[in-house]
This record gives C-alpha cells, sequence and structure tokens, in this order.
C-alpha cells in the first residue's frame, strides 16, 4: 500500500519542480525556477515565459479567462514566493516530504531547486520579460499541443499577412532569417531558457510559416539545431498555408520528415470556398485536401484547424457541410488532430468592418456549442480516427 503524502511537499522531477500545499494548492515551475503554473481554489494560473499571467476557471459549465496584471500580477507573484518560503521551513522542521519519483535527491540539491525558485521573485520575473523580447518577436500563437515546444522564430511575421480575421502579425513585415542570425538566435533562446529547457519536449520552427523557406535554407536551419538538440528524438513542428503546400514537391516533404519533421499545421478555417473567399483566404479547399494528402504520403502527420462559428449565420449551414466534406476527403487518422477552434472577432480587424457591412449577424454562444458538436457528430473515420481537441485562443500563452 502506497504511503500517504504528507503536506507541504516538494517534488523534483525530469523537467518540472512542483510544490503542493495543505490547503491543496499546487504550484509548477521549470527546472531554472520560473513559476510555470498555478492551481488553487479551482482556478488555474498559467505564467507565459514573457511574463503574462492568465487566470481560468470553470462556472456554471462555462469556461471564463482573464489576464492578471500590474499590481495584482505583483502581489500574486509575491505570494508564490512566500508558500515556498513556508515550504522550506517546513523542510527544515521536518514537516515536508520530498518526493522524487525517478531518482534520489540529496539535500544539496532541494537547496539548490529552492534556491534557485527563490530568485525569481516578481521583481525578477518582470526583469527577465526584457531578456524574453531581446531574444523573440512576441510568439505570436501556436496549436495547443506545441504550448511547450521550445519556440525558434526562423521567419518573422506572415508572408501573406491579408486574411480578414487575423491580427497575430500586423505588428511585423516578413522576413526569413539569414543563416548567421538564425544561429544567434537559437544559441540565444538555449541561453534565456536555460536549465527550463528540460520541461520542453519538442521543436516548433516559427513563425506563421517558416516552411514558406526554400528547401536548401530550411535545411540549414534544421541541421543548426541538430547541432544543439536531439531533433528526430523532439521532433520539428510548424506551421504551413496551403499555397506555399501547394507550391512544395513531395520530395520536400520526404526529406523534411528525414530531417525531424514530425506534423504540420494547417489553418484549413472552413471547407466552403466562398466563405474562404470572404476570409480572404488563400487557396481553395480542394488545394488543402491536396496538400494534407501530400503531407501524409511523406509520412508527415497534420493538426487541421477549423473554426467554430466563423462567418455567422449567413454561412452557418455551408461552413459544415462542406467542412466535414473537407475533413473526409483528407483522409485523416490516428496521429492527425482536428483542432475545433471558437472564432472570436478581434476589435479593429477586417472581418468585423466587412461583416457588420454585409449585414452577417454572428453565431451566440448556444449555436457556436451546437455548432461544434454537429461537426463533432459528422465526423467518420473508418480507417482510424484522428484526435479531435478544443482549440482556445484565449487561453493561449507561451
Amino acid at each position: 500500500m502506497a504511503s500517504e503524502v504528507t503536506f507541504p511537499f516538494l517534488s523534483i522531477r525530469e523537467g518540472t519542480i512542483n510544490i503542493g500545499t495543505r490547503d491543496g494548492a499546487l504550484y509548477t515551475f521549470d527546472r531554472e525556477g520560473r513559476l510555470f503554473a498555478a492551481y488553487r481554489d479551482g482556478h488555474l494560473y498559467r505564467r507565459g515565459l514573457d511574463n503574462r499571467l492568465k487566470e481560468k476557471w470553470s462556472e456554471g459549465g462555462r469556461r471564463f479567462y482573464r489576464d492578471v496584471e500590474g499590481e495584482e500580477k505583483a502581489i500574486f507573484l509575491e505570494g508564490v514566493i512566500k508558500v515556498v518560503q513556508e515550504v522550506v521551513w517546513a523542510l527544515k522542521r521536518g514537516d515536508a516530504e520530498v518526493l522524487a519519483p525517478a531518482r534520489a535527491v540529496s539535500p544539496r540539491e532541494v537547496e539548490e531547486v529552492l534556491e534557485r525558485i527563490l530568485r525569481h521573485d516578481a521583481k525578477t520575473l518582470e526583469e527577465e520579460k526584457q531578456d524574453f523580447f531581446a531574444v523573440y518577436k512576441p510568439v505570436s500563437i501556436l496549436p495547443p499541443d506545441q504550448y511547450l515546444a521550445v519556440v525558434f522564430q526562423a521567419t518573422e511575421g506572415c508572408h501573406w499577412n491579408r486574411c480578414t480575421f487575423c491580427t497575430f502579425y500586423r505588428d511585423r513585415p516578413f522576413r526569413i532569417k539569414p543563416l548567421e542570425e538564425f544561429r544567434r538566435h537559437v544559441r540565444a533562446v538555449l541561453e534565456f531558457l536555460g536549465e527550463g529547457l528540460s520541461m520542453r519536449r519538442s521543436i516548433f520552427l516559427a513563425d506563421a510559416n517558416a516552411l514558406v523557406t526554400p528547401q536548401p535554407h530550411l535545411r540549414a536551419f534544421i541541421q543548426t539545431i541538430e547541432e544543439v538538440l536531439p531533433v528526430r528524438e523532439m521532433g520539428i513542428y510548424s506551421f504551413l498555408d496551403i499555397f506555399t503546400g501547394r507550391r512544395k514537391p513531395p520530395e520536400e516533404f520526404a526529406e523534411l520528415r528525414e530531417l525531424g519533421l514530425r506534423r504540420v499545421y494547417i489553418g484549413l478555417e472552413t471547407g466552403d470556398d466562398e466563405l474562404l473567399r470572404f476570409l480572404n483566404k488563400p487557396g481553395s479547399a480542394r488545394d488543402a485536401i491536396e496538400v494534407v494528402r501530400a503531407l501524409k504520403g511523406a509520412g508527415v502527420h497534420v493538426g487541421v484547424i477549423v473554426m467554430v462559428g466563423v462567418g455567422g449565420e449567413k454561412f452557418a449551414q455551408s461552413h459544415v457541410d462542406r467542412t466535414v466534406e473537407v475533413l473526409h476527403a483528407m483522409e485523416l487518422g490516428p496521429g492527425d488532430i482536428i483542432y475545433l477552434s471558437e472564432f472570436i472577432e478581434f476589435p479593429g480587424s477586417a472581418y468585423v468592418e466587412r461583416a457588420r457591412a454585409e449585414g452577417i449577424r454572428p453565431l451566440d454562444e448556444g449555436a457556436i456549442k451546437a455548432q461544434r458538436r454537429t461537426l463533432i457528430e459528422r465526423l467518420r473515420f473508418p480507417s482510424g480516427r484522428p484526435k479531435i481537441a478544443r482549440y482556445s485562443l484565449q487561453e493561449y500563452i507561451y
């Protein structure tokens, strides 16, 4: 029979440090000592490397999100440090337990782990925000399964950047980094992450469409990463737009697979070509099918992103009908992911202006939930089901 854990406790794992308290709160840190997440009183808090702090909770069957900012954030982070100090004192008294599931740890290692956390008070974490932006442009968005990736920005911005619904990359022109600049960027990322690298499970090649990079240059990017990280073990992941995907011959996808590419994320958004034109997305639904099949033929898995509720009432039925048809035609299976992302009208986006001009009314919350259920119910994959998952832009933080 397993022994009961004494609270509070300190758990030292391969990639994280966890601290639990008597009241059931749990705090997770990376091995550098930076707060990653906290759970207390039914609320989950996630801190990003840029020192953003996001709170998430459920109430009445609904999910809520908000950014914790300013003095409130500083008080929260200082409160975490006080919790850690209490655990230090409890360990000294023998009133806390040290857990290390994988191996034994020495008292000196326990001391060093706690010292790292205590160094990362609110002031230090805010100072590290400047270090983050010295290394990265904002990491505007990632697929949910890549929130724990090591992100390398091989490109900056989006080479299309004209979709009516998207405002992620309006703050930067698109460019492909020269190889030597990318090499410096890789070194700077690893230096910034420090011991926190052990928490990162994969490699994400950013920004919006790094795979637009010409193949020789892209190959050199991956080989540069391979000099410092086990690329084939961790895997490379990236976004790809339909226009770029159609231009790449199958042998290039096959070569990238051999170099470590594991999954590519395609923003299908909808299978309705009329709605795609309204969104100013390049390419057609048929083009998307061809690109996905080419990727899968090369042995690369895909993540296909669909926006639930996009196009409002006008496109609601055609959006569902055509999207189901396209997803079936892609011949998805195990290892692939379909992300259903609730559509958000970003203030100031061209989508909002155009929808209002054309009298398109957005779906209400109930209609969006119903559309999501309908999509899931109508999807059938006789040769093996891909994963179908929620993609909430509101909870994203890196």
